[in-house]
């Protein structure tokens, strides 16, 4: 067990730290582990703006991850405002209700008289209450390009209707980002579905990918979905979107492939595959409609960012509260 006095901005950064090497000891991929450090900030600033001091209990448990939070301030006025809608000024502007949004379990014991409890626990094999454990793609961790992912459900939910695929292969890279229609249980099945299937057959052509899903998932309420394929011997960027799945990149010139109108597995129209120069150090960013229209891929901050940074800074800036939020983003190392 790690155990961090929280008494400024310097022991928030510190328990961060502490937190992402008990997640990587855990097992936690990057993306999961950005999470761990979210919902640390997150009730670490509590501390500092409501209690003044406490601590953070972080400590690795059977299949999972555990991090307590301790203070003695005055305590939780209104418990079920802050589980809705709760904002903090500093870390990632999430509260409490994002905490909750980032990990499995979270539990608030009230002291006595004084002070708050809090319990947030991630898990590495999922409770057996869940419809079925979720299918995990890890990122490459070392392949040509270094990824950033945030893949998170909407406040108030424990299924993610979003999924995303990573491959690299034969040097070339394919990077899916699939959102199921709605959100719950039924999007979370669809999108599984959807993401099976691109894991099985990552290496035919993106349109093929597409088409062949959309065969495999009429009956279903289906999903909309981009892919994007790199091949760096060839420096060449092939993209094909259903739907409304956000498709950028940043570099030598400004990318912005377009997805058709249509939902895979019911009405899937003609597709169009675009072909785009790729140069090496251009950002690609891939995102769900859980991503806000504010959302400025240009801004020069985010290029400069490492991936898993910019994914998260994305997050934290223009998520949207009501809806699943999915966040890839790609750079040659």
């Amino acid at each position: 067990m790690v155990i961090i006095p929280i008494g400024s901005d310097i022991d928030v950064f510190k328990a961060k730290r502490a937190g992402r090497h008990v997640a990587k000891d855990v097992g936690f991929d990057a993306s999961e582990c950005a999470l761990v450090e979210i919902a640390i900030s997150e009730l670490a600033t509590n501390i500092i703006k409501h209690a003044v001091s406490g601590t953070i209990s972080i400590d690795e448990i059977s299949d999972g991850l555990e991090i307590v939070s301790e203070d003695l301030g005055r305590g939780i006025a209104d418990l079920e405002l802050a589980l809705k809608s709760g904002k903090s000024a500093k870390g990632f502007g999430i509260g409490l209700a994002g905490v909750k949004r980032v990990m499995d379990q979270v539990e608030i014991i009230p002291g006595q008289t004084r002070g708050t409890r809090i319990i947030a626990r991630k898990w590495k094999v999922r409770p057996e209450h869940l419809l079925r454990p979720k299918q995990e793609y890890s990122v490459p961790q070392a392949g040509v390009m270094k990824y950033g992912v945030i893949s998170i459900p909407a406040l108030g939910s424990e299924l993610n209707g979003d999924a995303y695929v990573v491959k690299e292969f034969d040097q070339t890279a394919l990077i899916a980002v699939i959102d199921g229609l709605g959100h719950g249980e039924k999007a979370y099945v669809v999108a599984q579905e959807a993401a099976d299937y691109v894991q099985r057959n990552y290496t035919n052509d993106i349109s093929l990918i597409i088409e062949k899903c959309h065969d495999a998932l009429r009956g279903t309420r289906g999903v909309v979905m981009g892919l994007a394929r790199v091949d760096f011997e060839a420096s060449q960027l092939t993209t094909a979107g259903v739907g409304n799945i956000g498709m950028k990149v940043v570099g030598k010139n400004l990318v912005k492939p377009f997805s058709v109108a249509g939902i895979v597995g019911h009405n899937l129209k003609k597709l169009v595959v675009q072909e785009f120069l790729y140069s090496q150090g251009d950002t690609i960013f891939m995102y769900s409609d859980g991503v806000s229209d504010r959302f400025n891929s240009e801004d020069p901050e985010l290029t400069t960012m490492k991936p898993q940074e910019a994914a998260e800074a994305i997050a934290r800036r223009f998520g949207k509260d009501k809806d699943d939020i999915t966040i890839v983003v790609a750079r040659e190392a």
